[in-house]
């Protein structure tokens, strides 16, 4: 007859954030659990460890919300070990969103500054072509083009001098 050893290997409560959700494993809770929750404002998270008869309950609030129980442990430093695990898991989500935040602005602050030189750019290109358009209306080559069109179109020759009534006839 073959006996089977089990070997069991400790296992203690881990808590993590993974994509926006606090990820807690209990495996040595009196009902092991895997609890995951999605965290907006980490500054409004309460985390309280309650007597519950022999066991004391870990249980979670967040901002206007009722308090979840995480797991239930067979002795207070357990559920308190829990505790300081969420508790230092929060504080480093906080800052890494903090420095997440502060990375944006940057990038942000950086990307503005480009736009802010691009568009002057563009405006001193744009001033310069509507000066080039104004003096190209303006050009006495255009005049003097636009003048020897009206003396062909009164059939008079160049050079000939006509009168005013003697214009206004011909017409």
């Amino acid at each position: 007859m073959k006996k089977h050893l089990h070997t069991q290997t400790e296992q203690t409560t881990d808590v993590n954030f993974n994509d926006g959700y606090l990820v807690i494993s209990c495996p040595d809770a009196e009902e092991p659990v895997l609890w995951r929750m999605k965290i907006g404002n980490v500054n409004e998270t309460m985390i309280t460890v309650k007597a519950n008869g022999k066991n004391f309950n870990i249980n979670i609030q967040t901002e206007n919300e009722k308090p979840k129980k995480i797991a239930i442990f067979k002795t207070k430093e357990q559920a308190i070990s829990l505790m300081d695990k969420i508790n230092n898991s929060l504080n480093n989500k906080k800052s890494t969103s903090c420095q997440n935040n502060s990375t944006k602005d940057n990038k942000q602050t950086a990307k503005t500054k480009k736009n802010y030189k691009s568009d002057i750019i563009m405006a001193v290109i744009g001033t310069i072509l509507i000066f080039i358009f104004i003096w190209l209306i303006q050009s006495p080559a255009d005049n003097n083009l636009i003048l020897s069109q009206e003396t062909t179109k009164t059939g008079s020759d160049i050079g000939e001098a006509i009168s005013a009534d003697d214009f206004l006839k011909s017409r």
